[in-house]
């Protein structure tokens, strides 16, 4: 029975809004005009009615309500909007109690997830029950026009938001050039998440591995956890080949797939198993089994097991993954294995433990072991630990191997109105007991370091920063004169303190930046050092053609300063260096500019490489841009680059890329690309062109077409004519513009000298 919450009612065409509760869901019924029929218990809503009801919306010119019954019956160009979905009928039934909605002439427009192209779909008639869509009578086309220039019709269809759309006794219906490309099949399932099946065309051709081939695939559908496919081969060189792929689901918490293809006579085999359990509300258990014994198309064979085993756990943000992995291949003479262990927990998007074993066999064994630790603790510390241990050896000498050991401990504080304090413990052990000498080079332990990184502070148009670091270091460095690791340990202190501030709107409509900076390094060995440091960057745009910056550098070290350590020396560098750009331009520097700059290094007392760059961009359709330097040192010119493009209105678009030699005097390297729409904006006459050419005089003295493809529109589909001069290969594809990575054609190159396919799942070629 209706409760009611509200009822008003309006004059003068001011609508009217019902709101009630019925089997458990609120109700919003609204129309221009509600009236109440007591005698048959109807609630009606006319012109302009309304119905909102969870995440459905219903528009249309006349709604009854049964009020016994909970039957919505609406009549009179009838709009549904559920889910991203839009839905026209000429009438519909809603059975509230039993939320089923039953649809008459039905039209609805779909979007799927991994494409911008709209998908519709037409029936005679639809019922839509708990989410699943089923229908008699349908069609489905990525064609607006009615009627569409082809579509795939089905004597009953199912829809299952953002998973399938599965067709029964279908018909594809898809003329090109009046000849009919079109397949009956009993069964075919559309995937609307990750696609596997688009047409259900045959694979013919020949190659040297299997001779003259025939490969089939046939879908079949008994229910949402009952559907797959059947695959049917013929060999010439090789005999029939036949598999299956299941997906099958047990209950509401088991789903998977069975994967089984084999060569009669051969020992040639696939099989595949992948499972996923919903072990509870929070735990999911995932099993996925491979094995292949395969030929391959080149020559040779692959033969290998995979396997994956993964417990995961999701409790409202708490989640856990226990995962391991096992991998064993072989290809031709290259053998290898590799197995790996995972666990995870992640607790308010915080990756608090993380613990992965990885092992790797070629003719050689890696290990590698790894374990983080990430909490925060009492008065917001946060607290992190890694360790990470490897250990490689030969596979022909096991007992000679080189392991390391390195662990990291991070303590780091946030404090609002003061800044950040770091505290870092590093440690690095060679724990190989000398097997492998002089397998360490250069590490570094901190025991410890702390750091402490001042927020900020503004003052008028200046930024200060200060760093203060404090730590206790043990170097070990590989000297390359003498071949022998020298040990050393030493505290040092670190002052780092830096003022930045940038003016604009200046005289010659210039911008000035500065920065100044100052590192004190102390040592506990009584060496010290300091860096002062000073950058700035002046940029003018003088009379409107002319434009110069000016970068130059300077940090000063005294002489007499020095560090007893090798790691922090590159912090510890001279650099006197100045570099001018200078560049005329016209109009502004985005249509037409030059630029020149060098500089000077007053620290190597020579002059910096030139570097020169033209710019030419009048509009939008045209631009060039050159290139090139000349190194002082080497008294060499860099390669000359060139790349030009141009677009002839929106029907011709021409791109050059060439490389010059301007020391030798010849030319390296020319390609372009030139591509065209032929036949005007109407796609009944609408041609498109593409064609590359190289020229490479030090391999080839001749102009060669690389690459050509011609492509015809056919509205919302395309038939493209492809060469290939690499692949030595020519190809005559159709697809649907929706979804041109999957297309059904037909090609010939030098592996096979004739080859008709269509799209099946990922191994259809090889199976």
């Amino acid at each position: 029975m209706i409760k009611f919450h509200r009822l008003l009612f309006a004059l003068l065409g001011i609508g009217l809004l019902c709101s009630f509760a019925m089997a458990s869901q609120r109700i919003k019924l609204r129309g221009d005009n509600i009236m109440y029929r007591e005698n048959h218990k109807e609630l009606v809503a006319s012109s302009n009615a309304s119905l909102v009801l969870k995440d459905m919306t219903v528009r249309g010119q006349y709604f009854v309500l049964n009020t016994t019954t909970n039957i919505l019956r609406g009549e009179g160009d009838i709009y549904i909007e559920k889910e991203g979905q839009d839905i026209y009928s000429d009438a519909f039934t809603m059975d509230l109690n039993a939320n089923t909605l039953e649809l008459d002439a039905m039209d609805m427009t779909l979007t799927p997830f991994d494409t911008t192209h709209n998908i519709y779909v037409k029936a005679e008639a639809m019922e839509d029950k708990d989410g699943i869509t089923t229908g008699k009578k349908g069609w489905v086309s990525t064609c607006e026009y009615d009627p569409p220039h082809y579509y795939m019709a089905a004597d009953n269809f199912i829809y299952e938001p953002n998973k399938h759309l599965i067709g029964q006794n279908v018909n594809l219906h898809n003329p090109v050039f009046g000849v009919p490309l079109g397949f009956w099949t009993p069964a075919y399932i559309f995937d609307l998440g990750k696609r596997q099946v688009v047409y259900l065309m045959p694979v013919m051709g020949t190659n040297n591995s299997e001779g003259t081939f025939f490969k089939s695939t046939f879908d079949y559908y008994f229910g949402s956890d009952k559907y797959g496919k059947v695959y049917v081969d013929f060999l010439s060189f090789r005999g029939i080949g036949l598999g299956a792929k299941h997906h099958y689901g047990l209950g509401d918490n088991t789903e998977g797939s069975i994967y089984q293809y084999g060569v009669s006579g051969q020992q040639d085999r696939i099989s595949e198993w992948d499972q996923t359990v919903a072990l509870s509300d929070i735990w999911d258990f995932q099993s996925t089994l491979k094995s292949r014994d395969m030929y391959l198309i080149n020559g040779g064979r692959t033969q290998g097991d995979s396997n994956l085993f993964e417990l995961r756990k999701d409790d409202l943000g708490d989640k856990d993954l226990i995962q391991y992995k096992s991998n064993q291949n072989s290809v031709l003479d290259s053998r290898n294995r590799s197995q790996s262990m995972i666990y995870q927990h992640d607790s308010n998007d915080r990756k608090e433990w993380f613990f992965k074993f990885d092992q790797t066999e070629t003719s050689r064994v890696d290990e590698t072991y790894t374990l983080n630790q990430n909490h925060r603790i009492a008065h917001d510390f946060d607290v992190e630990n890694n360790v990470f241990l490897q250990r490689n050896s030969l596979v022909a000498d096991p007992d000679t191997f080189d392991e390391a050991l390195r662990t990291t401990t991070t303590l780091r504080k946030k404090i609002d109105e003061w800044g950040t304090s770091t505290t870092e413990l590093s440690l690095f052990f060679d724990i190989d007991d000398d097997r492998v000498t002089q397998d360490v080079t250069t590490y570094v332990q901190k025991l410890p370091e702390s750091s402490f990184h001042f927020n900020p502070i503004k003052w008028n148009n200046i930024t200060f920063q200060e760093t203060i670091t404090v730590g206790n270091y043990e170097e070990a460095f590989l000297q390359p004169t003498t071949g022998t690791i020298r040990n050393f340990r030493a505290q040092r202190y670190l002052f780092n303190q830096s003022a930045s501030t940038r003016f604009e709107k200046l005289p010659l409509n210039s911008a000035l930046s500065l920065r100044f900076g100052d590192d004190q390094f102390i040592y506990s060995t009584g060496d010290e050092n300091y860096k002062t440091s000073f950058a700035t960057t002046y940029t003018t745009d003088w009379w409107s053609f002319f434009q110069t910056q000016t970068q130059y550098d300077r940090s000063f070290i005294p002489e007499e300063g020095q560090s007893p350590f090798f790691f922090d020396e590159r912090d510890q560098l001279d650099l006197n260096q100045i570099r001018e750009t200078a560049t005329v331009y016209w109009d502004s520097p985005q249509k037409y500019k030059w630029s020149v700059s060098t500089g000077y290094d007053w620290n190597l007392e020579e002059q910096l490489d030139y570097k020169t760059e033209i710019n030419v961009q009048p509009n939008a359709q045209f631009r060039t841009n050159l290139k090139t330097g000349f190194r002082i040192r080497q008294n060499i010119y860099d390669p000359l680059s060139l790349v030009s493009r141009y677009r002839a209105r929106k029907d011709i678009d021409l791109s050059l890329f060439a490389n010059y030699d301007l020391n030798a005097g010849e030319l390296l390297f020319v390609s372009n690309t030139i591509s065209s729409t032929l036949g005007g904006d109407n796609w009944v006459n609408r041609w498109w062109l593409k064609a590359q050419f190289t020229y490479q005089p030090q391999v080839n003295d001749t102009y060669q077409l690389q690459s050509l493809s011609l492509i015809k529109d056919l509205h919302r589909r395309k038939l493209t004519l492809t060469y290939n001069k690499l692949l030595e290969e020519y190809r005559l594809t159709f697809s649907i513009n929706a979804f041109e990575d999957d297309s059904i054609g037909i090609s010939t190159n030098k592996v096979e000298s004739l080859k008709v396919e269509g799209v099946f799942d990922d191994q259809s070629m090889d199976r």
